[in-house]
C-alpha cells in the first residue's frame, strides 16, 4: 500500500490509472470524489484494477458531516471484501478503532502532515500549529501527539530548537501518545528517533523502530528512520533493505528518496544515489541535505562542474558564503590550495557543523577535523552520529584519536 504522501501527489491531476499504478508500484487504485452541501456530504469511491482498468468495486455514500470518519472505516472494509483479503486480528482491530471523533481535529492533523512532509523549518512551524490545534480540539487524539513528537525530533536538524531545547517537548508528546495508544506505530517511531539522535541509545532506538514496523509494516517513516540507524551502525545490507522499503512505500515523498540515496552513496552505488537525490529535490527543491549529498556524490565521480552547481544552490538556499564551497572544490582538485580552503572553512559560514568536519576530513586535515568534531559534540549537533558512517572519515578511522572520539559518542572503535 502506498503512503498517503505519495498517493495525494496525484490529487487534482489528469493522470491515468495505469500511470498512477506504475508510479506507486501498486496493483489497484482507489479513486473518488467528495461533495459537500451544508451539513451533508456525498462520497463516491471506486476501486480500479491497474492492469486492465476493470472496476472491482464502486459505491456512494450520503451522510451527515459528523459521520465522515465512520465512513472511512466502512469504505476500508468494503475494499477489503472486494479484494478478498483476509485481515490479521491486529489489522482488523486497527480498522475498527477511530483515530478521533472530531472532524476538525482530523482535518488539522491532515494539514499538519502535509506541512511535515515538506521538510523545512517554516513547514515544521506550520505543522506544529495544526497538530496543536488538533490536540486542543481532541485532547485524546494520540496520532496528533505522535505527529508533534515526530516534528520536535526533526527540528534540530533544520535549524530550529537545539537538541536540549527540543528534548522535553519531544519526550512529553511521545509519552502522551503512548499513554493514549500503546500500540501506535508513529509514537514508537518518534521514540526511536529520539533515542537515536538525541540520546545515542542505539539498542533502544532499534527496539522502538522494530516495534513500530511490527505495528504498521506500511509506515514508511519507521523504515526510513530505521535505515538511518542501520547506516550509522554500518550494517549496510540491512540499511539498504530498509531504505528501499521506505522508498517503495512512499516513492513520491522527498525524505525516503534522500535516505535511500545516502545509503546508496555510502555503499558506493553513486549513479543510483544521484538519481534518488534528484528525485528528492524534485519533490523538495530546497532540501539542503540532498543538495549537500548531491555535491559530494558528484565529487566522488570526478564531476566538479556539477558539484559546483549543487554547492551554489546550497549556498543560495542556506544563505551561506558560496566562496567557501568554491575554495573547497579548488582544494579537492589541487592540493596546493588546501590551506586556503581550510582557512575559508575556519572563518566562513557553511551549512552544518558536521558538514564542515566532512569537508576538512576529505582534505586530510585530521587536527582541524577533530577540533570541529569536539565543537559539534559540545553543541550536541544532531548529525554527529553519522561520523561513524560517512565515507569522508574513512582514511582517519584507524587513527587512535578518531577512534577515541567514536567511543566518546557511543560507538565501538574499529
Amino acid at each position: 500500500m502506498a503512503a498517503r504522501t505519495s498517493a495525494f501527489a496525484f490529487k487534482g491531476q489528469s493522470v491515468s490509472v495505469s500511470e498512477i499504478g506504475e508510479a506507486l508500484n501498486v496493483a489497484t487504485v482507489l479513486e473518488g470524489s467528495v461533495r459537500k452541501s451544508g451539513d451533508r456530504v456525498r462520497i463516491t469511491a471506486q476501486l480500479i484494477n491497474v492492469s486492465d482498468g476493470f472496476h472491482l468495486w464502486s459505491d456512494s455514500y450520503d451522510r451527515d458531516l459528523t459521520d465522515i470518519l465512520a465512513i472511512q472505516a466502512e469504505i476500508s472494509r468494503a475494499i477489503v471484501d472486494a479484494l478478498e483479503v483476509r485481515l490479521t486480528s491486529d489489522v482488523d482491530a486497527e480498522l475498527a478503532r477511530p483515530v478521533t471523533r472530531n472532524v476538525d481535529a482530523y482535518n488539522d492533523y491532515l494539514r499538519g502532515r502535509h506541512f511535515w512532509n515538506r521538510r523545512s523549518l517554516a513547514a515544521f512551524d506550520s505543522a506544529i500549529q495544526y497538530f496543536n490545534r488538533a490536540v486542543l480540539l481532541d485532547p485524546d487524539y494520540a496520532r496528533a501527539y505522535a505527529a508533534l513528537a515526530e516534528t520536535f525530533v526533526l527540528l534540530p536538524e533544520y535549524g530550529g530548537f537545539s537538541i536540549p531545547e527540543a528534548l522535553p517537548y519531544a519526550k512529553a508528546a511521545t509519552e502522551r501518545a503512548l499513554a493514549l495508544d500503546p500500540d501506535l506505530a508513529e509514537a514508537y517511531a518518534a521514540s526511536g528517533y529520539l533515542k537515536n539522535v538525541f540520546e545515542w541509545d542505539w539498542v533502544g532506538a532499534e527496539r522502538d523502530y522494530l516495534k513500530a514496523i511490527k505495528l504498521d509494516p506500511d509506515y514508511a517513516t519507521a523504515h526510513q528512520w530505521y535505515a538511518e540507524l542501520l547506516c550509522i551502525l554500518r550494517r549496510w545490507d540491512e540499511a539498504l533493505a530498509q531504505a528501499r522499503t521506505a522508498y517503495e512505500l512512499d516513492p513520491l515523498a522527498p525524505a525516503p528518496a534522500l535516505v535511500y540515496g545516502v545509503t546508496l552513496r555510502f555503499t558506493g552505488q553513486l549513479d543510483d544515489a544521484l538519481a534518488h537525490f534528484r528525485t528528492g529535490l524534485e519533490r523538495a527543491p530546497d532540501l539542503l541535505q540532498a543538495l549537500r549529498h548531491l555535491a559530494f556524490t558528484y565529487i566522488a565521480k570526478g564531476d566538479h562542474e556539477s558539484a559546483a552547481a549543487s554547492f551554489e544552490r546550497l549556498a543560495a538556499v542556506h544563505g551561506s558564503d558560496p566562496e567557501v564551497y568554491r575554495a573547497y572544490l579548488a582544494a579537492v582538485a589541487d592540493s596546493t590550495r588546501v590551506p586556503a580552503a581550510v582557512e575559508a572553512l575556519r572563518t566562513s559560514r557553511v551549512y552544518g557543523l558536521i558538514a564542515k568536519t566532512e569537508y576538512l576530513a576529505s582534505l586530510g586535515q585530521l587536527e582541524e577535523t577533530l577540533a570541529a568534531l569536539e565543537q559539534a559534540y559540545e553543541e550536541r549537533e544532531p548529525y554527529l552520529p553519522w561520523v561513524n558512517a560517512a565515507p569522508q572519515y574513512e582514511e582517519m578511522r584507524s587513527d587512535p584519536r578518531f577512534q577515541s572520539f567514536l567511543r566518546k559518542i557511543g560507538f565501538e572503535a574499529p
